[in-house]
């Protein structure tokens, strides 16, 4: 990869999350009773924090974060090399409740004091539940760090792509262009909603980076994209117009509620759309998890840990999960071809009987082919 990354052209850049390396194993270090938090320097050179060194509880929350990382798929941890340089684990006062783990600017933070996360000690299908849902924790937030890359990241056209993929829907009484056979084409509903995202603010370059340092960001996206947005860390612009998309549970719920109160079939029939139509939308892109619909910048990150944690309730071959493939997974497995072959991260001495000795050639390769997917 170039030492610059920006003395290429953006279409011959190899993805930014393409490694050269492949990584020595935990199990190396604790053969070589190395402190677990030197693995994470070592292979991904991240540093980690933890908001209290005194206890073993803390200790072995940091051994079990870095055991998650180890099992990690290839690209999960060619994105964690890459795109975070810190991993904090914080207590539940640093999170909203109920948060499991953020990535901002940069840096993981895992609480770690959520219970589904850790438990000590636990029986052999809570640790299970735990491993899960801790896994599930640092891919998703790897999503995020991979799609919000300014560099390369994840392209305006196809993050708006992967939305309309996962069922967004507007109002139909406010848009009923997305309800026709606009909306029945992903091609024509992602060329509709990058039109009136370029309409609210021209920045929005469908070709470029949605962490774009020239685009408007992503806490921004969100409220142009979003009927009701999360809280940010910026107010709001006051007349700042927005697509007004709600997941397809959250439509269905405020039509009905609407219906209910008799508000709804008149706004129909003036767009000239019947409650059946609105029915085949709403279930036509169904969600890939529920997380997925919890907002717009969760559901490319709520992919990208579909794509690598497929359980048997997953919609695997669903629009939504083809469409994040060849948007987030299929770029890396073409740079994984294209590129050089890899080589092993820092050199690590393995214990013999006969004392420390580097890795033997059939081993480097051994290892490195047990890296390809």
């Amino acid at each position: 990869m170039p030492s610059d990354p920006e003395s290429v052209d953006s279409a011959q850049r190899p993805a930014r999350y393409r490694s050269s390396q492949a990584y020595a194993g935990l199990f190396t270090y604790r053969t070589l009773r190395v402190d677990p938090e030197q693995f994470l320097v070592d292979q991904f050179g991240v540093e980690v924090r933890v908001a209290s060194r005194s206890g073993s509880e803390w200790a072995e929350r940091v051994q079990v974060v870095c055991a998650e990382i180890d099992a990690l798929p290839l690209q999960a941890k060619d994105v964690i090399r890459h795109g975070i340089d810190e991993i904090r684990i914080q207590g539940d006062e640093s999170f909203v409740p109920g948060t499991t783990g953020t990535w901002s600017a940069g840096i993981l933070r895992i609480n770690a004091e959520a219970p589904s996360l850790f438990r000590s000690p636990c029986p052999e299908g809570v640790a299970r539940t735990r491993s899960t849902v801790l896994r599930s924790t640092i891919l998703h937030e790897c999503g995020h760090a991979l799609v919000e890359d300014p560099r390369v990241g994840l392209l305006l056209r196809d993050y708006v792509r992967l939305v309309a993929a996962a069922g967004w829907l507007p109002d139909p009484r406010k848009d009923p262009l997305a309800y026709g056979p606009c909306g029945d084409s992903l091609d024509t509903l992602t060329d509709h909603y990058v039109s009136a995202l370029r309409e609210i603010d021209s920045r929005w370059e469908p070709d470029r980076s949605v962490g774009a340092i020239e685009g408007p960001g992503t806490f921004q996206l969100d409220r142009d994209m979003m009927a009701v947005p999360p809280p940010g860390p910026r107010p709001e612009l006051p007349g700042r117009p927005s697509l007004g998309l709600r997941a397809p549970r959250d439509l269905a719920r405020a039509l009905a509620t609407d219906g209910e109160r008799g508000l709804l079939s008149g706004g129909l029939e003036d767009c000239g759309i019947s409650l059946a139509t609105v029915d085949r939308a709403i279930n036509r892109r169904p969600a890939p998890s529920v997380y997925a619909q919890e907002g717009v910048a969760e559901t490319p990150a709520e992919l990208f840990r579909c794509l690598h944690q497929r359980t048997p309730g997953d919609r695997v071959w669903s629009e939504a999960m083809r469409e994040a493939r060849r948007c987030l997974l299929d770029p890396w497995r073409k740079a994984e071809r294209l590129g050089p072959p890899r080589a092993l991260a820092p050199g690590i001495l393995v214990v013999s009987p006969r004392g420390f000795r580097p890795r033997s050639d059939s081993l480097r390769r051994r290892r490195a082919s047990r890296g390809r997917e």
